[in-house]
């Protein structure tokens, strides 16, 4: 959902920090997301990425974005990443959006086969590893 000037009042940012973490029903399954920190890019198929898209207890990242509240309801915004072109529109769209957004990994349940452990187990997962990437990184 992209913003417009008749629906910008109907975005809310989520009270949401760094590394938690919920679950949205996808297409197909249900799906699990953690909130990054500003210092994570929002490419899933970045190189801080490789260790928990190789070693998990799911199938990797398969999305990097943004979640808002619109119309009350918590949604995904796909944010400039390099899989997703955008017209000019989209980008003065997107940019209206980001206030009322936080930045979001996620994974399918059931991308290409069945994850070994449920969403909400694996969200878990995810947000630890991800918590753990962070201190390697930044905890000097």
């Amino acid at each position: 959902m992209l913003a417009t000037k008749k629906n910008i009042n109907q975005f809310r940012k989520p009270d949401l920090k760094s590394f938690d973490y919920f679950t949205l029903m996808g297409p197909y399954s249900m799906n699990g997301y953690v909130v990054i920190p500003d210092e994570f890019p929002t490419n899933y198929d970045d190189e801080i990425y490789d260790d928990i898209n190789k070693h998990n207890h799911f199938q990797g990242l398969t999305y990097a974005g943004g979640a808002t509240i619109y119309q009350d309801e918590l949604t995904l915004v796909f944010l400039d990443n390099p899989f997703r072109k955008l017209t000019s529109e989209e980008n003065v769209q997107l940019e209206q959006v980001k206030p009322y957004m936080v930045r979001v990994v996620g994974f399918d349940d059931n991308h290409a086969f069945l994850n070994e452990l449920p969403a909400d187990e694996a969200c878990i997962e995810l947000s630890n590893t991800l918590k753990k990437k962070y201190k390697e990184l930044y905890s000097k």
